[in-house]
């Protein structure tokens, strides 16, 4: 019996595709957390979502041991458990494992452990798999290709029409520049963010300092008072 999980299985690539929108979506939200911190009236919002996005990023996590892969080079997939886990861990295990880490049990100087949510902002990398260009390109062609097919059996005739475009070529080298376009401002918009996201916590550490430069209680003090009836500490 084989407890490996088919890598073309409709249901897996539905879970994988949805955890790539959730890699997106939630690099943005901890983003804003490291940045703002929360309201206390909107904390059990926070906790709430937050505990939805690491446990279906940790069933993706424990998935990957099961998923069956291919090779470079080979048709045939791997389904021996161990040479999985072994690919898996060699692969981008750690990229999964540090954004799931609970860091933010460790204590930090001012109570800035809302700091280690940047750390779950490197899944934004395998949110832009949504993006990938040669796999869309693959599926609308696949597409086409069975249009195609219901040309040759429906009218043969028409499908040696060579005034026609049934191959659909043209769309398809359209879509392809469509998806590169679209995926370049994307890039863009997230370069600008999370440029935004390290400037503003850069500032939050010179503030710090400006307030801390005579090394004396009463600095601190009157920056904490400033803040304390905003953010939770």
């Amino acid at each position: 019996m084989s407890y490996t999980i088919c890598e073309n299985n409709k249901l897996y690539m539905f879970f994988n595709q949805l955890n790539n929108v959730l890699c997106l979506v939630s690099s943005y939200y901890y983003g804003y957390v490291a940045c703002f911190r929360y309201h206390e009236d909107h904390a059990q919002g926070f906790i709430m979502t937050a505990s939805v996005f690491e446990f279906l990023f940790l069933i993706h996590m424990l998935l990957q041991f099961l998923v069956e892969f291919t090779p470079e080079g080979s048709k045939v997939p791997v389904t021996d458990l161990s040479k999985i886990s072994m690919n898996y861990i060699n692969g981008v295990f750690v990229w999964d494992l540090i954004p799931i880490l609970p860091l933010y049990v460790v204590e930090l100087n001012r109570n800035r452990q809302y700091l280690f949510n940047i750390f779950k902002m490197i899944r934004i990398q395998r949110g832009f798999d949504l993006f990938d260009v040669r796999r869309i390109n693959t599926f609308v062609k696949g597409r086409f290709d069975k249009q195609i097919q219901n040309i040759i059996e429906n009218d043969p005739a028409l499908a040696e029409d060579k005034d026609q475009d049934n191959n659909k070529i043209q769309d398809i080298l359209m879509v392809s520049y469509a998806i590169k376009i679209f995926k370049l401002v994307v890039v863009i918009l997230n370069i600008t963010y999370l440029t935004g996201v390290i400037w503003l916590i850069l500032c939050e550490f010179l503030l710090d300092f400006k307030y801390d430069i005579s090394n004396t209680p009463e600095s601190w003090s009157f920056y904490e008072t400033e803040h304390e009836d905003t953010f939770i500490n």
